[in-house]
């Protein structure tokens, strides 16, 4: 494992160990937002690696006929779950601009997954336009 994973993995531990009663609540506000975008951060990261091992066919290693099962096994996630992981992960390279927000823990999941819902190949040229005017308007609206 990466040593830089190892790290964000320590941070979440050390994070999880937090009391939260103890502390103000603007201080647990403000901790909530931090978290959130440290959690895109981590998406980012988790849709980037398991683009790479898909596109090398790792899945197959072990007799997985997809990265979804792969996912389910040694993650053990849900289906639908690993399968939204997937989708995502093929997704983002279509629109770098939304995989930069996400990189950035601009936006999370729910953002790249109504993108990636609504996005058609036939209009990519249009996509590519339009992707960054919705980006930022999703900075600054509720969801």
């Amino acid at each position: 494992m990466p040593v830089e994973v190892e790290d964000f993995v320590h941070s979440g531990t050390m994070v999880a160990k937090v009391g939260w009663g103890d502390l103000p609540p603007v201080v647990v506000g403000e901790a909530i937002e931090g978290l959130s975008r440290a959690r895109n951060l981590g998406d980012a990261a988790l849709l980037a690696a398991v683009r790479s091992f898909e596109a090398r066919g790792e899945h197959r290693g072990e007799g997985h006929s997809s990265v979804v099962g792969w996912l389910q096994h040694h993650c053990r996630m849900r289906k639908a779950t690993a399968r939204r992981i997937a989708r995502l992960a093929r997704f983002l390279p279509k629109l770098p601009c939304v995989e930069e927000a996400l990189a950035s823990g601009d936006i999370g999941f729910d953002h790249v997954e109504v993108l990636a819902d609504a996005y058609k190949d036939k209009y990519a040229e249009a996509w590519t336009a339009v992707a960054p005017k919705l980006l930022t308007f999703a900075l600054t609206a509720r969801f």
